[in-house]
């Protein structure tokens, strides 16, 4: 994200939207079924798993604790690119600010003043619904006002610890929701999320689309770790555990569709017909089953020493991990 002491408009902008999607995201976590981002016109749509629609703009300032120059232009910007985008499968119109007086209006700015909190149109003073009606009215746009909502955080400074303190949050909440608390680190998934998932180097006008498996993988990927299984590696030299673990790790940092490629592990292991006591029967498929997955990893050019090792150890890791990945997918709706 962006590191610079002199964040240009631009860029912060950006990178409020990028958190802003990780908080609407995780708000909608059970029911979203894809994201797309659009760095150009600060979209951000949720894609439901009924179908429908959640469209947001994300309108992040500098100083949003104390300039609202521009608040007024920025809701007169959202409200006309809400109306366009909207349709009867939408089903909320949100505007996502850090500003702490998005109205640029007395009556409403104590909801802003707190913790993060989402504020409906219907529960504005007769006096903020009137800033919003005149702008609506001067555009002469369609806008269903039930369906219109503005969310805020605290997202300012360019201590990034500080600017970061509320998505950090969010993200531990979710983390304890998975009852991986012990397992991942916010931080971490926060950093993955933030420069891994819906950053893309300096560009800020793009375009990103991901699914929820899309979303979701990093944990997965997190959760597996980077220890790998002693048993799989202890007659190796530490040049070979150096390539072992570099493949594994180049594997499960992979954000593809590496989700079905753990459920293919889980189905097969659980159709397993091995009467044995546990430890045995994840040894004998392993060591039975593993060259069925050497196309599946796409290890054909690799060493046949360095397919077997790295196999073995990734089969041991998602077994290992099963019920903390079935808890995930249960969590999360996968």
């Amino acid at each position: 994200m962006a590191k610079n002491s002199n964040d240009s408009q631009g860029v912060f902008g950006f990178d409020f939207q990028v958190n802003a999607t990780i908080f609407l995201l995780l708000d909608n976590i059970k029911e979203v079924e894809a994201v797309r981002m659009e760095g150009a016109s600060e979209d951000i749509e949720l894609t439901m798993n009924n179908g429908n629609q959640i469209m947001a703009q994300a309108k992040g300032i500098v100083k949003g604790s104390s300039d609202f120059s521009n608040v007024r232009r920025n809701l007169k910007k959202a409200i006309g690119t809400l109306s366009s985008a909207d349709n009867q499968s939408v089903e909320q119109l949100i505007l996502i600010t850090n500003s702490k007086n998005p109205l640029n209006e007395d009556s409403s700015k104590s909801f802003f003043y707190g913790p993060p909190v989402a504020v409906g149109y219907n529960d504005l003073s007769d006096a903020a619904k009137k800033v919003i009606d005149n702008i609506v009215d001067k555009l002469a746009v369609p806008f269903e006002k039930n369906k219109f909502q503005i969310y805020y955080f605290m997202f300012e400074t360019n201590n990034l610890r500080t600017r970061y303190a509320v998505i950090e949050e969010k993200v531990k909440e979710f983390i304890n929701q998975l009852n991986l608390g012990q397992v991942l680190s916010a931080t971490e998934l926060m950093h993955v999320w933030q420069n891994d998932i819906f950053h893309n180097g300096s560009q800020t006008n793009i375009t990103i689309k991901l699914s929820k498996k899309e979303i979701i993988w990093p944990v997965i990927a997190l959760t597996l770790g980077k220890q790998l299984p002693s048993e799989y590696i202890e007659d190796y030299d530490q040049g070979f555990i150096n390539e072992i673990t570099a493949q594994y790790s180049y594997l499960i940092n992979t954000v593809t569709e590496q989700y079905e490629l753990i459920t293919k592990i889980l189905f097969d292991y659980n159709s397993s017909n091995y009467a044995l006591p546990m430890k045995e029967r994840t040894r004998k498929f392993i060591s039975d089953k593993w060259t069925d997955y050497i196309s599946v990893f796409s290890f054909e050019s690799l060493a046949v020493e360095v397919q077997e090792a790295v196999t073995k150890v990734i089969l041991a890791k998602v077994i290992q991990q099963r019920y903390l990945i079935n808890n995930i997918s249960k969590e999360v709706s996968l």
